[in-house]
């Protein structure tokens, strides 16, 4: 859902939460939701409510647990904040920053979190895929 707001007189219109469509009720055909992140309008952050049908729907799929697939998350979400910080915005910054940590994670964690943590960050991603 989105709401629509302005700075400065400048509109935008600006993420309020996030819903997953969970499944369908077979009797009422009704569409049963989830949304597993909230904005809270206090912080101007997203808030994870701790439940996902998404990350279990994929969780089941390839095998990986839920709590892996949230670590992942949570290293990505770190790269994109940092993406930020630094102002890159250009999309071809940003698309051979997304190359390189799929091909090379080591790479961009050890930019993002300096080499020390980058290696603790690759163990933990390591021992989550085995």
């Amino acid at each position: 859902m989105c709401i629509r707001d302005s700075i400065k007189g400048r509109p935008y219109r600006k993420m309020a939460e996030v819903v997953e469509i969970a499944d369908v009720d077979p009797t009422t055909m009704e569409i049963l939701t989830n949304k597993p992140f909230l904005w809270n309008p206090e912080t101007n952050d997203f808030e994870y409510t701790g439940k996902s049908k998404v990350f279990e729907r994929f969780s089941r799929m390839t095998g990986i647990s839920e709590e892996a697939f949230e670590d992942e998350m949570a290293r990505r979400t770190k790269i994109l904040e940092w993406m930020l910080s630094k102002g890159i915005r250009d999309y071809k910054e940003v698309s051979t920053i997304i190359f390189t940590y799929y091909n090379k994670p080591e790479d961009i964690l050890e930019k993002v979190f300096g080499r020390v943590q980058a290696r603790a960050e690759l163990r933990e991603k390591a021992s989550e895929s085995v």
